[in-house]
């Protein structure tokens, strides 16, 4: 798959805003984050590499711009350094939680996830998957490190493909940025918000072959297996 969607941005600038993961190349870092660059390198050294689509950071950055934020200290998010009292729990997860709810109920533009729909429909090998997963890319200018650490303290999000449902996940995983433990890690290592390039891998999740349970208690178990027409169990 070879796909680049191009936005304009303030200055009549084309900019990418989704990259499949062959096209990558080690100027893109700071629009498709460490992870999804290494996961390029492999793709590109012959290693198995699940299909995959990255919305560039300027999606991130564009949509904080979009908020209508009701909170006067948070006019200017986008652009501020936040600084927090770290020491002030309460009122750390009070900011927290306002940023994360305001994200939450904010609009992502429809054909934002038109455009990711489209790339995902181009998965090959796979027809067309039902669910699928997304992943933080994070970068920072100059250390790889602080980046992985940060994208470790964000929880990937699992979602149907149909448009609620993954405006939803994105949303979302763009939120846990600011979860109270986030919030800590990168206020703690005096980064601001100007410098984390947040982009968002997404891949698909197939069809389980076989669900099933495990029943029993050592030294007899039972695994009951379900396939389309029908169930088997067998003893362990």
């Amino acid at each position: 798959m070879s796909r680049t969607i191009k936005n304009h941005g303030r200055e009549g600038l084309a900019v990418e805003t989704l990259f499949s993961i062959d096209q990558i190349e080690s100027q893109h870092l700071s629009q498709v984050g460490e992870q999804a660059l290494q996961l390029s390198v492999f793709a590109q050294k012959g290693f198995p590499v699940l299909p995959s689509v990255v919305l560039s950071a300027t999606r991130f950055r564009n949509f904080l711009q979009t908020i209508h934020w009701i909170e006067p200290m948070f006019a200017d998010l986008p652009y501020s350094s936040l600084r927090l009292n770290l020491e002030d729990t309460q009122q750390l997860q009070s900011i927290a939680r306002q940023i994360r709810q305001t994200i939450q109920h904010a609009e992502i533009p429809e054909s934002w996830i038109l455009e990711i729909q489209s790339a995902i429909a181009q998965f090959p090998d796979l027809g067309s998957p039902s669910a699928v997963i997304l992943r933080p890319s994070i970068a920072f200018e100059s250390d790889s490190f602080l980046s992985q650490e940060l994208s470790d303290l964000i929880e990937p999000q699992i979602c149907d493909i149909e448009i609620n449902p993954l405006a939803i996940a994105l949303k979302q995983l763009w939120a846990e940025l600011f979860r109270a433990r986030t919030l800590v890690y990168w206020q703690g290592a005096k980064i601001e918000l100007q410098q984390i390039q947040f982009a968002v891998v997404i891949q698909p999740i197939a069809s389980a072959i076989v669900s099933g349970s495990l029943q029993g208690a050592p030294p007899n178990w039972e695994v009951t297996a379900d396939r389309a027409g029908g169930s088997t169990a067998r003893d362990l």
